[in-house]
């Protein structure tokens, strides 16, 4: 039986200096790709588009706060 993957899972697959700090939550878990104007973090599911965040599934990432 295969055991399910976590976001938290996928860091592994970015080197330390592909990685960036999350505004959202703060971890340094939050992913980049500059082609789409696009980020994600892997640790809280906050994704920014063009520097404005945006929901995904009707599901806004929770705040730090």
């Amino acid at each position: 039986m295969a055991v399910a993957s976590t976001n938290l899972d996928l860091l592994g697959w970015f080197d330390e200096d592909e990685r960036a700090q999350c505004g959202t939550c703060g971890e340094r878990a939050c992913v980049s790709l500059p082609e789409a104007k696009a980020a994600f973090c892997l640790a809280c599911g906050a994704v920014h588009i063009d520097g404005v965040r945006i929901d995904v599934d009707r599901r806004i990432a929770l705040d730090a706060t």
